[in-house]
């Protein structure tokens, strides 16, 4: 039988699966590719068997991978390491291997070992590649990963990596709408019920709804008429002991709300807000859940006064500002990544507060008025008065701030003076920023 490998759209029937074998699978062309992308120190690589086979494929994808570019100018071990890695991968994909990985996958769709460690092969080389993405989309390797998860479904360990392949496929607006377009959302959705939240599965599953609601807006409603998005709302209550889990499901929420009105809407009818709020009170000192909660939070109320009105009945309001009133901001042990992280939840709560305010000025003055009282303006205080505040914090602080000061009243002379007191030591010290200097003093001639 003969076999074209360089056909790139070849899939394989059952049918003709079933009459292959490992001479019909490019022997010699894997001979080829795995002494290109062999070390210097290594053996040259030689494959006559199925073991052979899969060693070679493990190699390849046990390779680390950048997770941004690369210095080439730097002269680290670590970066020269992740050079090396980087470069056998374009070595490897310069000379078709993508394209004879993605034929010994199809030949090999019945063999587990092969799949597993072809679909991890895969997530190396589309990791952090927007070239390779496009690649495997235009040589038929997301369909090759997609027939993998409908084979092989039962099959945890095949399943996490082919749904980590699917993930990173995911980064590139064609293949988002490809996998729509197949019904891979439905897929998902199935092993989502399949698999419950004690398995890295369902995590995967989540990732990759996550990755593919970044596209555009038509392609996040069809995502979320799919079920994805009410799918994920109702699996928080069950799973909310689980920060990673958390994690995953609030990305995947932010994604499909963001700039999508109807999206929006849909979570305003699922009547879920209770849901959204409480896994975040209950975390409130796990950032890596309120971050990601938080961010999710700013899509879904932003202009909504059905949502917002929700958000503040669930008690979501008093708790933001407790929140903000008393998180540990910036501690001098904390590394570099957990202050940024930090500042994240801080800008990402008072936005919430700020865009609550707006729409309450409008729609519900009770709940601005309430804010007032539950320490609204000392909140904004604090930020603008922190030395180590980043600006995007300071700007979330006074827009905040601006809103609240018409609901303060004319006896509360005392909060008023600490207001102004705040914006004048904001004015000083930024004089030089203009980007805050203006904010600052038109809330001044508000509040004076």
């Amino acid at each position: 039988m003969s076999i074209d490998v360089s056909d790139a759209k070849v899939r394989a029937s059952a049918d003709f699966i079933r009459d292959v074998t490992i001479e019909d699978c490019g022997i010699n062309e894997l001979q080829t590719f795995g002494t290109k992308i062999k070390r210097a120190d290594q053996p040259e690589t030689i494959i006559t068997s199925l073991e052979d086979l899969i060693t070679f494929l493990d190699a390849l994808s046990t390779d680390p991978l950048p997770e941004s570019t690369i210095d080439p100018t730097s002269s680290s071990s670590s970066t020269k390491k992740l050079s090396e890695a980087s470069s056998a991968r374009d070595v490897f994909r310069r000379n078709g291997g993508d394209t004879l990985l993605i034929h010994v996958m199809s030949v090999w769709i019945l063999n587990e070992d092969v799949q597993e460690i072809g679909c991890r092969a895969m997530a190396v080389i589309m990791k952090g590649s927007e070239s390779a993405q496009k690649s495997m989309f235009l040589r038929g390797g997301l369909y090759c990963v997609i027939d993998c998860i409908q084979q092989w479904r039962e099959s945890e360990r095949v399943l996490r990596v082919a749904l980590r392949a699917l993930r990173y496929a995911a980064f590139d607006g064609d293949n988002r709408i490809a996998i729509v377009d197949a019904k891979v959302i439905e897929l998902v959705m199935e092993l989502c019920k399949q698999y419950d939240s004690r398995t890295r599965v369902l995590a995967a599953s989540w990732s990759v709804l996550s990755n593919v609601s970044f596209g555009s807006i038509d392609v996040k409603e069809r995502v979320a008429r799919a079920g994805a998005l009410a799918a994920m709302v109702n699996s928080i209550p069950g799973s909310s002991e689980d920060p990673e889990y958390l994690v995953e499901v609030y990305s995947g929420i932010r994604n499909l709300t963001f700039g999508s009105r109807g999206n929006q809407q849909l979570v305003y009818d699922l009547d879920c807000m209770p849901q959204l709020v409480e896994p975040l009170q209950k975390h409130c000192k796990h950032y890596d859940v309120l971050d990601s909660g938080l961010s999710a939070m700013c899509n879904v109320l932003l202009d909504h006064p059905g949502n917002v009105i929700a958000f503040s009945a669930s008690g979501g309001v008093q708790w933001m500002l407790e929140c903000l009133e008393t998180m540990e901001l910036a501690p001098s042990t904390d590394s570099d990544s957990a202050k940024s992280l930090n500042w994240s939840v801080a800008e990402n709560g008072l936005f919430i507060l700020a865009n609550c305010a707006r729409v309450c000025i409008v729609h519900d003055t009770q709940i601005a008025r309430a804010m007032v009282e539950w320490h609204g303006v000392s909140v904004c205080n604090r930020y603008l008065n922190h030395l180590e505040a980043p600006v995007p914090v300071i700007q979330r602080a006074l827009v905040l701030l601006s809103a609240l000061t018409s609901f303060i009243e004319g006896k509360d002379q005392a909060v008023r003076e600490k207001v102004v007191a705040s914006l004048v030591g904001c004015v000083r010290r930024n004089s030089s920023n203009l980007a805050l200097l203006k904010p600052c003093l038109a809330s001044l001639t508000t509040v004076v």
